[in-house]
């Protein structure tokens, strides 16, 4: 067969293809945002896509409370996962992750691990986060309970402090059974925690306010002469809390510049 007429048809099978990837690609963005629509109109929510070659975002009110849901199906530079982040702070900081292989290790050096009683919830999770009591406090029985159940989701990754509560798996569960019930039980978590502040117990505050107070905006705890103050609103973070935020925590600013200086915060 000719050499010239091959390369026109193979053209056209590699255009179809890109054309076929394309049309495949955007009916399955449509069957995911019908399948977030349906969870939206339950919650009184809507979805927001601001990339169109992207996923969407699922937004709501939880008792008042701003509320979004993120996922990712995974990639060779990213891991899956989904992914609520409630725009309500606490008064201490609080981190829950799976005890993992190296764990012991990282103790033996150093890392905290809060105990908090109950020896399988301690077996199983990672606590690190301050005021020791106020952490203590807060993984009451039902908080622990709904602690294990998301866990049993995928692997979960919780955190707590100014900048809200981000609760996390290590799993799509986009299109799965398990997505309606990790909505109910990051929503039930977090009736817990409002509903114990508002009883007295944990007590909501806002990264401005600990700012304000001449604490760190990440963690809430006291500052060091280790400091990274933001090039926009100038507020002063711990250096290693503003890498691990990755830039400023107060609400409105979200810059990504800061300067290192080594002082003491007034």
């Amino acid at each position: 067969m000719d050499p010239v007429a091959i390369a026109p048809c193979a053209v056209m099978g590699v255009v179809g293809l890109i054309v076929l990837a394309i049309a495949l690609g955007a009916g399955a963005r449509r069957r995911r945002r019908e399948f977030m629509q349906r969870f939206a109109a339950q919650l009184g929510g809507n979805v927001l896509s601001n990339d169109p070659f992207g996923n969407p975002t699922l937004h709501w009110n939880a008792r008042g409370v701003a509320a979004n849901l993120q996922y990712h199906y995974g990639s060779k530079n990213r891991h899956a996962f989904t992914q609520i982040h409630f725009q309500w702070t606490p008064a201490g900081s609080l981190r829950i992750t799976p005890e993992g292989m190296f764990t012991g290790l990282r103790k033996f050096f150093g890392t905290q691990d809060i105990q908090v009683g109950y020896a399988e919830f301690d077996r199983r999770f990672l606590i690190q986060g301050s005021p020791d009591p106020w952490v203590a406090e807060s993984l009451y029985g039902p908080v622990r309970d709904l602690i294990t159940r998301l866990a049993n989701l995928g692997e979960l990754r919780l955190e707590a402090g100014p900048p809200g509560v981000t609760i996390q798996v290590g799993t799509c569960l986009m299109e799965t059974a398990q997505f309606g019930e990790f909505i109910e039980l990051a929503g039930a978590l977090l009736e817990e925690f409002v509903g114990h502040a508002h009883s007295g117990g944990i007590q909501i505050v806002t990264a401005d306010l600990v700012a304000a107070a001449g604490k760190c905006p990440v963690c809430g705890g006291d500052m060091d002469e280790h400091l990274r103050r933001c090039s926009s609103c100038r507020t002063p973070h711990h250096d290693d809390c503003w890498e691990y935020f990755g830039g400023c925590a107060i609400f409105g600013c979200a810059s990504r510049k800061g300067t290192k200086v080594r002082e003491r915060a007034n």
